[in-house]
């Protein structure tokens, strides 16, 4: 257990030379200018108390960002799947249809599309697209060169 000890008033600093009876008398005390001064002083606090009110933001923020991030993490995860879809597991064999000599020149796949670029045997150009869920057939466009 901590002892306490009384404070002893240092001598010159209390009442600035004023109210010396009262001094003489053992009442050390200090005038109403002073007291206002020292009311509106700041208390210091003690360095630890800072250090440990810091510590409790820092603590505090922390764990909302987290839990903040968490709960993102949760919506995409979640937004991400009930979108669904992707490529299918399963393919049903097709065919497809090109004019007689013509040759594959390139192929683009997305997430459901197949894109075929022929080459015609009369040097024109052909694309088909493709749906890869289901193999059919969506669509052909032809490309002309301009006169």
């Amino acid at each position: 257990m901590e002892r306490k000890r009384a404070i002893k008033a240092l001598p010159g600093l209390a009442g600035a030379g004023k109210d010396d009876g009262a001094r003489a008398a053992g009442r050390v005390g200090f005038s109403g200018h002073e007291q206002i001064f020292l009311s509106h002083m700041p208390k210091a606090s003690p360095p630890g108390l800072r250090r440990m009110r810091a510590l409790k933001i820092l603590v505090i923020v922390m764990g909302v960002m987290l839990i903040g991030g968490f709960a993102l993490l949760v919506a995409v995860i979640a937004g991400r799947l009930s979108r669904g879809g992707g490529v299918p597991r399963s393919f049903v064999a097709t065919t497809i249809d090109v004019p007689r000599d013509a040759r594959i020149g390139s192929m683009t796949a997305t997430a459901d599309r197949l894109v075929l670029e022929l080459v015609l045997p009369q040097g024109g150009h052909q694309l088909i697209v493709v749906d890869l869920a289901t193999g059919a057939r969506l669509g052909t466009i032809e490309l002309r060169a301009l006169p």
